[in-house]
């Protein structure tokens, strides 16, 4: 959920740190043009950062998804054991 908000915040954002200033005076709020820059900087670098978190977490349950899976997989022998061998009887020796 934080991706999409963080998302729409990057989407809604003004283009140059002129228009945050001009989007917070029609709020009420006057703002210096180094506090604008500040304050654009700041949202894009937070954004950033969400964007970041969640690949970094997406990364990481993916690895450890196919780690697990082929750590899960039957590890292939020369020898079989009758019991155990699901294959087909051609290879087996009699």
């Amino acid at each position: 959920m934080s991706w999409l908000l963080s998302g729409l915040l990057f989407l809604l954002l003004p283009k140059c740190p002129f228009c945050v200033a001009g989007w917070l005076l029609i709020g009420g709020i006057t703002v210096s043009a180094s506090l604008a820059w500040w304050i654009y900087g700041s949202v894009i670098a937070v954004c950033l950062l969400i964007w970041l978190g969640i690949g970094w977490i997406v990364l990481r349950h993916r690895t450890r998804t196919v780690t697990f899976a082929l750590k899960s997989l039957p590890s292939e022998s020369k020898e079989h054991s009758d019991e155990r061998c699901c294959c087909s009887s051609s290879h087996r020796q009699s």
